[in-house]
């Protein structure tokens, strides 16, 4: 959530300033998630996606990450 809030307020930024259309702004990371089965149970919420692995691992979820470009 904090990372949304944080992406929102570059984009509007960036509007406010009317420097949209001028600004390409890219938004990544360099790999999955660290989510244990326990924070699963704890939060309700499975940031791999139901994919295995997590981060530093060789499975799918050690290699998803977001992107974002506006």
């Amino acid at each position: 959530m904090m990372v949304d809030a944080m992406i929102g307020r570059v984009l509007r930024a960036l509007d406010d300033a009317k420097m949209t259309d001028s600004n390409l702004v890219i938004f990544s990371s360099d790999n999955g998630p660290v989510w244990y089965p326990a924070d699963r149970q704890r939060t309700g919420h499975d940031s791999t996606g139901g994919f295995r692995g997590m981060k530093g691992s060789n499975w799918e979820a050690g290699h998803r990450m977001p992107f974002i470009a506006r």
